[in-house]
């Protein structure tokens, strides 16, 4: 089994808040009124549409999705597939 303790600890440690993707490919998250900004891409060549589908990606894991993620998937992995409740529903 993987070991995400360091992922979560990232996650944690990350700017909070729902991160999003602007023009020119910006990805920011907004607190309490004020724009943080926390990827820039203008770097990238604008004209792939790769591009705007990782600035995409980059907001989407954000820290409240992974962290979401790794509490269910250790649910998930703490259920015993011999579980009376488990066995029950199938």
């Amino acid at each position: 089994m993987t070991d995400y303790s360091e992922l979560k600890r990232l996650a944690e440690d990350a700017t909070p808040g729902e991160w999003r993707v602007d023009d020119p490919w910006i990805v920011y998250a907004k607190i309490d009124g004020q724009i943080i900004y926390l990827a820039n891409t203008e770097k990238l060549d604008v004209r792939q549409p790769q591009s705007y589908k990782n600035a995409e990606f980059i907001a989407a894991a954000n820290p409240a999705t992974v962290l979401a993620l790794i509490h269910d998937l250790n649910v998930a992995t703490s259920v015993s597939l011999t579980d009376p409740l488990l066995v029950a529903l199938f």
